[in-house]
This record gives C-alpha cells, structure tokens and sequence, in this order.
C-alpha cells in the first residue's frame, strides 16, 4: 500500500492522534487528582469526627470525674489508714507464735512449768524451769535449743528433784531473738 496523502497532512493526522493521547493522559491525571483531593477531604472529616467524639468523651469524664471526688478522696483516706495500721500489725509482738516456737522445741519428756512472756523476753536471758523425765530428754532439750537459730546463749543451770512422772527440773537459761514471734 502505498500512502499519496501530502507530508503536511501527514504531520496533522500524526499531530491529531499525539493530541488525542494527550488529552487521555490529562484526563486521566485529572481523574487521579480529584480522586486525592476526594480522599483527603473525607479522611479530614473522618478526622473531624473523630476530634468531636474524643472531646466529648474528655469533658464526659471530667464532669464524671467531679462526682467521684469524694469517693477519691476516702479512697485515698482509706489507703492512709490501712498503711497506718499494717506498721503497728508489723511492729507488733505475737506472744503465741513465740510460746508456739518454744513448745516445738520440747522433746517428749519434757514439761515447762510456767511461762512468761512480754516486751522484755526478746532482749534479755529467760530462764525456764523445766520438768524432765530423764537425762536423753534434758539433751535432747539442751540440743534442740542450741540449734535454732531463734535462741542464743543456752545454758544449763541447776538440777533438783521434782516428783511423779517428771522426776527432774532442770533451769535452762536462753536469750530469745524477736524472730521468734514472727
């Protein structure tokens, strides 16, 4: 096939269809753009929306927080007063738990014949009359004292002669520490 058309026509026709190309290419970059512009302002008033909400919910709480002032402050109150009152239960003494700590350290054969505790037996040497049945109890007692780590300075003092089933008492002088209480 063979083309007569003139040269200068065939630079229009050829002009005619890059002009239509173009004008795609713009169309289609118009498209693009206000498809951006589109977007943006929607996700601006998403955005908006959002702000309004979280705004409402701030001055919501804050009203609400008004109403729970006073709860707050027993609360806080509250929390004074129990911290008041687990430092006296810490400092204080369970006299139990202490005869409970001696009485575990009695060996079969073995008897206390009284026993007094107070502020004071934490600090200073105790003395224990004890009624012993025989000389295995009396060591076993010396040794059972000897190796707890709540009681130091164990001593024997003197021996005498009791009656019944306990035919001995023996005085057992020891130094409590405040550990035994605990």
């Amino acid at each position: 096939m063979i083309n007569l058309l003139p040269q200068e026509e065939k630079k229009q026709i050829k002009a005619a269809r890059m002009n239509v190309v173009l004008l795609r290419y713009n169309l289609l970059l118009l498209a693009g753009i206000i498809f951006l512009v589109a977007g943006t302002v929607l996700s601006s008033f998403y955005l908006v929306g959002v702000k309004q909400a979280a705004e409402k919910s701030i001055l919501d709480n804050t009203t609400r927080e008004g109403s729970y002032a006073e709860i707050k402050t027993q609360a806080d109150q509250f929390r004074a007063e129990l911290s008041n009152s687990k430092s006296i239960l810490d400092g204080q003494t369970s006299y139990a738990k202490a005869a409970l700590t001696i009485a575990k350290l009695l060996p079969e054969g073995t008897a206390l014949t009284e026993l007094k505790l107070n502020e004071q037996s934490f600090s200073t040497p105790l003395v224990f009359n004890v009624n012993i049945a025989d000389e295995t109890a009396a060591l076993a007692l010396i040794n059972n004292f000897k190796n707890s780590p709540l009681f130091s300075n164990v001593t024997k003092g003197k021996i005498s002669i009791g009656s019944g089933s306990y035919p001995y008492i023996m005085e057992l002088t020891v130094t409590m520490s405040k550990e035994a209480a605990k």
